[in-house]
């Protein structure tokens, strides 16, 4: 298995889509290049208020990026078929101060796909409960470059979060390779869409 790097520039931020209020918007270029955090225990955070979990700390780079975007998060993957690296910031206080109405959380960010590669990793983005369900995401397979949506819902009768094919009529929706990609997903916290 390859060993792989995944780029990001985010731009994250949470709103209503009739009412919209953004109360989180980065791209990274107030934040020094080199490691992210100093602990992978996922219990203080690093640059930007970002957490980390699991691998190195040298493994969440803020690098700057080729011309396409000016600082970039890079996170180094597991050389083998183990090992999960999180990446992630707690948005409970900003959420609680936000203006009533606005209940749907928007996550939207450029992702680089990377050249071809064997690699069995995936990039994953969830957008998490309180609880630590996985409510709404992202999975990006970076061997065959296929995006996939993540869903929580109750399927025949088994709740649970599933993966979807994000391509018409069910098919797999498949980047091209070395690319700049936006995406994003929305998850309204009342209707659970």
């Amino acid at each position: 298995m390859t060993k792989k790097l995944l780029f990001l520039c985010t731009a994250l931020s949470a709103f209503s889509l009739t009412n919209a209020q953004e109360f989180i918007f980065e791209n990274y270029n107030a934040l020094t290049i080199g490691n992210i955090g100093t602990d992978i225990t996922g219990v203080t955070a690093g640059q930007g208020g970002y957490y980390t979990a699991g691998g190195a700390n040298s493994d969440y780079q803020i690098v700057a990026d080729v011309p396409a975007h000016a600082n970039v998060v890079q996170i180094t993957g597991s050389a083998t078929a183990t090992g999960n690296k999180f990446l992630f910031k707690d948005i409970a206080t900003p959420w609680a101060a936000r203006t009533a109405g606005n209940d749907v959380i928007n996550v939207e960010f450029d992702l680089y796909t990377g050249a071809a590669t064997t690699s069995k990793n995936s990039a994953l983005l969830y957008i998490y409960n309180n609880t630590s369900i996985a409510l709404a995401g992202l999975s990006f397979n970076l061997g065959t470059k296929v995006l996939s949506g993540s869903a929580y819902y109750d399927n025949l009768g088994t709740l649970n979060t599933y993966n979807f094919n994000l391509g018409a009529a069910g098919a797999a929706l498949t980047l091209t390779a070395n690319t700049w990609v936006r995406i994003g997903v929305s998850y309204n916290t009342i209707t659970n869409e």
